[in-house]
């Protein structure tokens, strides 16, 4: 099953660590990623994005994921703007195929305060101890419902 997982750190160091655990999870074979991005929120409470590794057809909903985001911490005009935009950037997929719930959205909104950074990531894993243990903070995760491809390395 894919899922999007939201890990949110106090600083950008930490936030790097984190994805550097992903990666380490996903070269052992705890965890499958499809797509990563490493966002924060500045001190006016913008969503940046610091790094990605979504591009192409792989990657499509996470950047809609992303867009979303960013759309979140601009009211509710700024969600159908914020998934336009990403769709754009990692492709032309529809909003509803990527299948967040609003309570993931908002726990992520409420988690990520200015000067925060997090790991946003569309993964498959088979239990979720591996991830939960090597991140060392609260994994929030949104589970997806749609066959995903072959994952790149």
């Amino acid at each position: 099953m894919t899922e999007f997982a939201v890990v949110v750190f106090p600083d950008r160091a930490k936030a790097y660590e984190g994805l550097k655990a992903l990666t380490d999870l996903h070269n052992e074979g705890s965890a499958t990623v499809y797509a990563t991005a490493v966002v924060h929120r500045d001190a006016d409470g913008a969503l940046k994005v610091d790094e990605r590794s979504y591009e192409g057809p792989v990657g499509t909903a996470l950047a809609t994921l992303v867009g979303a985001l960013i759309g979140v911490f601009g009211g509710p005009a700024g969600v159908v703007a914020g998934a336009a935009t990403g769709t754009l950037i990692g492709g032309t997929r529809d909003l509803l195929d990527v299948d967040v719930s609003d309570d993931f959205l908002g726990e992520t909104e409420t988690e990520l305060t200015p000067g925060k950074y997090a790991v946003v990531a569309e993964i498959a894993e088979d239990w979720t101890a591996p991830l939960d243990v090597r991140m060392g903070g609260s994994v929030a995760r949104s589970f997806a419902s749609r066959a995903m491809p072959s994952p790149t390395r």
